[in-house]
């Protein structure tokens, strides 16, 4: 599963929204498959909802938290790392 989230209020140097995203995998019970949809059905929301569901509510939030604090730093960095020399 992958997770974006955007700023459209805030823009990089090249003047594009400032994004985040986190990547991971997610198990779905599949110990009944007798409302099994196949691939070329799927639809988005459906698949969403399953993932969000498996995560779990504090996990999904967690999550979004996360991006938004990402996103928080790259608007307002809490450090900033310098070279010195060539």
């Amino acid at each position: 599963m992958r997770l974006n989230a955007e700023d459209d209020g805030n823009q990089d140097a090249d003047g594009n929204n400032i994004t985040a995203s986190t990547y991971g995998t997610c198990s779905l019970d599949i110990t009944d498959l007798g409302t099994f949809t196949a691939f070329a059905d799927l639809e988005v929301a459906d698949v969403q909802a399953w993932v969000e569901a498996g995560l779990g509510a504090d996990e999904v939030t967690a999550l979004k938290t996360s991006l938004d604090a990402k996103i928080a730093e790259t608007i307002t960095p809490t450090s900033v790392t310098k070279t010195i020399g060539a």
